[in-house]
């Protein structure tokens, strides 16, 4: 806590946001934490009262955000419904596209920032977000680009059956309080100027990567490698996206985590073969990461991801020593702070779970490995190939691990094969990500030929998930864990790496003894 007390702000913020969100607690029971925190500071100089008050401010610094957060202010666009019943006004709504577009049976649907709002001849300036549906337009619509649309503005629906999917409350977490649909094509216009600066650049290459995939490679091959590359996988055959499901790969569909940690690896190495400087190879990787977040969509998991990064260069480039835990820690306290309703959302509790455990379970793993395998006793490129295989394992067994209960809880599914499909499909994500990219970047031969490389590893992909799919209980249904059962799973989980750790460092500092003693007895002799 004492060394690193932005992360203990930031975990005590979460959980004054789960304190607001979940229990309802009152703003007076957060302002009183604010002051006990502060008063604590100033008059008493234990040094234990630090740590105690980041935890009270952080405390009250969530649950006041999640409180002000729930506060619909005047100007939001869902003043304009009237009920959620009824198909509400017809209206005309300007705004920007606010996330990646999803297409299924012929109509398209995302969220929009709205700007303004024409009603019965009046325009309004107003603000907040709007859900909403629009046919297929014969150009795809991109993320950023300016729109008006016109159609029935509404509220979402509210679950009817006890128990049932809460429509309504899905948006609501994400601060969306009213839905939009349009019935024909012409109902909806596109501002001439469209998207601009980075938003432009993210969109041409993203329609490079569609374009040129599709011109390359079948339908099917085309639609997966958009997929990884950029996360536009809505045209995958609806057996192989479950495939990837089943088997616990789907993440790398996603444009997350892997992918930002791929396309790091890439860039700052080319980089340090070229000879560049390590603060200007900080710079460009925030930037091809900033630029990477808007071509793949914007969505939740890439943002998270893009986030990490840029905070871990941040501090290369500022000449912090990089912690890759306070980075965790300051990336979820952004996305929180912006919206502390992602913390109840699966994707963000999956994303910070997982990498957590394999934060505090890979420098175990890499410990115990690299003597037992053998690894330290190869040298050069043999060395290295071994650590990364050894390192993979590692990966994909923490990964499962560390998502395995929050999976069970939002799907009621467990893959079981996960680990194995996992080990086998990562590599092959590792060199289709340089290749993708490289395709779209060069022209003519080099690029087809590229494509064609990159289309035969998706292949390769294709077919080890539909095989580990096919394997007999490749996957099981369970019933969703209670919030205990969760709790109390990854602090077991947690407390037996630290039980293995403390092991571990000690059996490896009385070896290294051993190892010093027998050296000096020998040089005496």
């Amino acid at each position: 806590m004492m060394h690193r007390p932005l992360l203990t702000f930031v975990f005590a913020m979460v959980c004054g946001m789960l304190l607001s969100l979940v229990w309802t607690a009152g703003p007076i029971l957060f302002l009183a934490l604010a002051f006990t925190g502060i008063a604590a500071l100033a008059l008493f100089k234990h040094p234990l009262i630090f740590p105690v008050a980041i935890v009270l401010i952080g405390l009250s610094a969530g649950g006041l955000r999640a409180g002000w957060y729930a506060i619909v202010p005047s100007s939001d666009i869902s003043h304009f419904t009237r009920g959620e019943l009824d198909r509400g006004p017809f209206v005309t709504v300007s705004g920007s596209v606010a996330s990646e577009p999803d297409l299924a049976h012929g109509r398209e649907t995302f969220y929009l920032t709205a700007d303004r709002i024409l009603v019965s001849g009046q325009t309004y300036r107003v603000t907040g977000e709007v859900y909403a549906s629009i046919p297929e337009p014969d150009a795809p619509v991109g993320y950023g680009d300016h729109l008006q649309i016109t159609g029935f503005l509404a509220r979402p629906r509210r679950a009817t059956n006890y128990g049932g999917f809460d429509w309504a409350d899905y948006l609501a977490k994400r601060g969306v309080r009213c839905q939009m649909s349009a019935k024909w094509p012409g109902a909806v216009r596109r501002d001439s100027s469209g998207a601009t600066g980075p938003l432009r650049w993210a969109n041409a290459i993203r329609a490079a990567v569609d374009v040129k995939s599709r011109n390359a490679l079948p339908s099917a091959q085309a639609s997966v490698l958009s997929g990884i590359l950029v996360g536009a996988s809505n045209a995958i055959p609806g057996d192989l996206r479950a495939d990837f499901v089943h088997t616990g790969t789907a993440h790398i569909l996603a444009s997350a985590g892997l992918h930002v940690g791929v396309l790091l690896i890439c860039i700052l190495g080319v980089l340090k073969a070229i000879g560049a400087p390590r603060k200007a190879g900080a710079a460009v990787g925030i930037a091809a990461l900033l630029l990477f977040m808007f071509a793949a969509g914007g969505r939740p998991a890439v943002v998270r991801a893009c986030i990490v990064g840029i905070v871990w260069l941040t501090g290369k480039l500022l000449e912090r020593e990089p912690d890759f835990l306070t980075s965790l820690g300051v990336a979820a306290g952004i996305i929180l702070w912006m919206q502390p309703t992602a913390v109840l959302e699966p994707g963000f509790q999956l994303s910070f779970a997982t990498v957590g455990v394999l934060c505090a379970a890979m420098p175990v793993w890499k410990r115990v490995t690299k003597d037992r395998f053998g690894v330290t006793k190869l040298k050069g490129n043999k060395r290295t190939a071994a650590s990364w295989v050894v390192d993979l394992i590692g990966l994909s067994i923490f990964a499962q691990l560390g998502s395995m209960a929050i999976v069970a809880a939002n799907f009621n599914e467990v893959s079981v094969c996960g680990v194995f499909a996992n080990i086998a499909v990562v590599p092959l994500v590792f060199l289709i990500i340089p290749i993708g990219f490289s395709a779209v970047a060069t022209p003519g031969v080099v690029s087809h030929c590229l494509f064609k490389l990159a289309g035969m590893l998706v292949a390769w992909v294709d077919a080890i998930v539909r095989f580990f799919s096919d394997v007999p209980l490749s996957y099981a249904a369970v019933t969703s864990p209670t919030l205990l059962l969760i709790v109390a799973y990854y602090t077991i989980l947690l407390a037996a790496i630290w039980w293995f750790d403390k092991k571990t460092t000690l059996a490896h500092a009385v070896m290294l003894e051993k190892r010093s003693r027998t050296l000096k007895e020998s040089g005496s002799l």
